[in-house]
This record gives C-alpha cells, sequence and structure tokens, in this order.
C-alpha cells in the first residue's frame, strides 16, 4: 500500500468488466483497461478513513420494463448505456461519523454514527464532497444516475434471476439493519434499503427515452434531483436496480444520505 497525499491507496485483487458490447456501436467506446488500484482509502481526518472499490468500464441495460411500480415507470425504454471510463465508489453510504469528520457536525437525529447519514439535502451532500474534494486531492462527487444504476447491476451479477431483480427490505428498521449492509458480488453495500441515495442527475421522468446512450450525465435542468435505492421506510417489497425517485434538493429526509464516488486522475 502507499500514501497518496491525504489517500492511502490498498492494492488487491482486480474486478472484472461487465457487459462489454459486440460489434459496432457505443459500447464500442469503452476505453481499455487502466492501470489504476482496485480500491482506495480516503483519509478523512479524526481518525476516520473511506474505503472506495473501481467500478471498471462497461455497458449494461439501463432503465426498467413497465413492470407497474410507480418509481420504475418512468425508467423506460430500456436501454443499453455505456460507462466509458472506470470510476470509484464507496464501498457504502457515507455514515454519521464520517460526515461528522469531514463537516464537523452530525444532522442524523437518531443515535448511532456508524449509520449512514441522513437529513442531509442535495446542497449538503454537494457540499461534503466539495470538502472532501479539497482535503484528498481526488475528485470526489455524486455519483450520476446512471453511474448508480450500473453499479447496482453489476453487483448484481451472478446472483440468482430473483436477487438480479430486487433485493427486499423490511419496513420500520432502522437505516442499518438486516440484510441491506450484506457486500454485494462489488463488495458494496447498502445499494438496496437502507436510505435512499441523492445522485448528481436532475430528475426528469422523460429523460430516459431521450438520453444520450454513452456516459449520460442527466438533464441539463430541473426542479428536483434523483434519488436511488429505496428506503427503510417503505413496506416490504422488491426494490430493483431500475426504481428511482426524486425529491427538491434543499429537502432534509431522514430515509435520504448518500455514497460518492471520484474518478481516477
Amino acid at each position: 500500500m502507499r500514501r497518496i497525499g491525504f489517500a492511502l491507496v490498498v492494492c488487491a485483487g482486480g474486478l472484472a468488466t461487465y457487459f462489454h458490447g459486440h460489434g459496432r456501436g457505443p459500447a464500442d467506446r469503452i476505453a481499455s483497461a487502466e492501470t489504476t488500484p482496485p480500491s482506495i482509502v480516503l483519509d478523512l481526518g479524526s481518525g476516520q478513513a473511506m474505503t472506495l472499490l473501481q467500478i471498471p468500464a462497461g455497458a449494461f441495460p439501463m432503465g426498467g420494463e413497465g413492470s407497474g411500480l410507480s418509481d420504475e415507470d418512468d425508467a423506460v425504454p430500456r436501454h443499453e448505456v455505456v460507462i466509458t471510463r472506470a470510476f470509484y465508489m464507496a464501498a457504502r453510504e457515507v455514515t454519521r461519523r464520517q460526515y461528522l469528520a469531514v463537516t464537523g457536525g452530525n444532522p442524523a437525529a437518531v443515535r448511532g454514527l456508524d449509520r449512514p447519514v441522513d437529513s442531509v439535502s442535495w446542497y449538503d451532500a454537494a457540499a461534503f464532497c466539495r470538502s472532501l474534494s479539497a482535503r484528498t486531492g481526488f475528485d470526489v462527487r455524486l455519483p450520476t444516475e446512471a453511474e448508480w444504476e450500473y453499479a447496482c447491476r453489476l453487483g448484481l451479477a451472478g446472483a440468482p434471476a430473483d436477487a438480479q431483480r430486487a433485493e427486499p427490505f423490511a419496513a420500520g428498521v432502522d437505516n442499518l439493519g438486516g440484510d441491506v449492509d450484506k457486500p454485494d458480488a462489488l463488495g458494496l453495500r447498502g445499494m438496496s434499503g437502507g436510505v435512499w441515495e441523492w445522485c448528481s442527475d436532475w430528475y426528469d421522468g422523460r429523460y430516459y427515452a431521450r438520453a444520450p446512450r454513452v456516459d449520460p450525465p442527466g438533464p441539463a435542468r430541473g426542479e428536483k434531483r434523483v434519488i436511488r435505492g429505496g428506503s427503510w421506510r417503505r413496506s416490504p417489497q422488491p426494490c430493483p436496480p431500475a426504481r428511482r425517485a426524486c425529491h427538491w434538493p434543499d429537502g432534509c429526509y431522514d430515509s435520504i444520505g448518500f455514497r460518492v464516488v471520484l474518478s481516477p486522475r
């Protein structure tokens, strides 16, 4: 392992690329493999650290199939999307302890510093990313909606068909309870249930029909921001990777938190 500025880079086994396309098309624009470590650990200060896992470039089927779930009906039509460069995603949502180390505050009302931070607005989450970027020298940011769904589906690859479709979560439990904190195939935790997670995108229910097929950045403008992943407040029900919702960016809710990503330089 080697220390880079404020970051500790930990080298371990590599990850496989997912759903590469065939023939000519958007998938042909996937970048070749890079010599980047499969995981990065950021030093947050105050004795706290954050592990981020490499998500390799690849193509995947984004969107739902019109299942009748209200949160998936605006995620159609399903279409191939290409993520052309590898990125790193935090292994779990930002915790209250991590948020406290970076910002000096903890907005969550419920006790438990190792649970995902909640009651943070989109602006709070973006400010956290800016602070962590300045502290570490990395480009830390919120994931795009496409990056979030890609990582979620990639983590479910190889799982039974029902698990790929959804991981159920229980209503009424705290926001780190039960199976929602089990790692997926990539080592990501809490991608289904726990807390909803802010994404960088503005929300537009019609965006899927006209979105770019390569590295979609989300709409250029909007009123609400996308959230992904479901939360502990929902009734017990499937939580498919395509499920999406939105909230006002200045709203603070005890069912919404966030996780960060960074792009390698």
